[in-house]
């Protein structure tokens, strides 16, 4: 993650370790890495609606989706998209507790 994002951002390589400690490697999933929306626009749908499209294909081919919420607000938003908290959060030294994240695929 560090060599992608920031080579010389030892905190991302930090984070890329804490998450993938508890990021699931036993079933073939979507990872939904990270979304933003400006905090001016937050609450107005544009979260659910960016990742909208990924989850109606997951749901199609029956392909769970992953991620990791940053804060309680987006745990909200990803609750009511079907996602649940898998119970171990992810603490990082000096920031934010990170919640993963798991959602079955729905049938029609």
């Amino acid at each position: 993650m560090r060599e992608t994002a920031d080579p010389g951002n030892e905190r991302a390589e930090l984070v890329g370790r804490l998450t993938g400690a508890v990021h699931p490697h036993d079933r073939a999933h979507e990872y939904l890495l990270m979304i933003g929306v400006p905090p001016e626009r937050q609450g107005e749908g544009l979260g659910a609606a960016l990742i909208d499209e990924v989850l109606q294909r997951c749901d199609r081919e029956g392909v769970p989706a992953y991620l990791e919420a940053s804060n309680e607000r987006s745990r909200g938003l990803y609750e009511r998209l079907g996602f649940t908290f898998m119970g171990r959060t992810v603490d990082l030294p000096d920031g934010p507790s990170m919640w993963p994240m798991w959602r079955e695929p729905r049938s029609s």
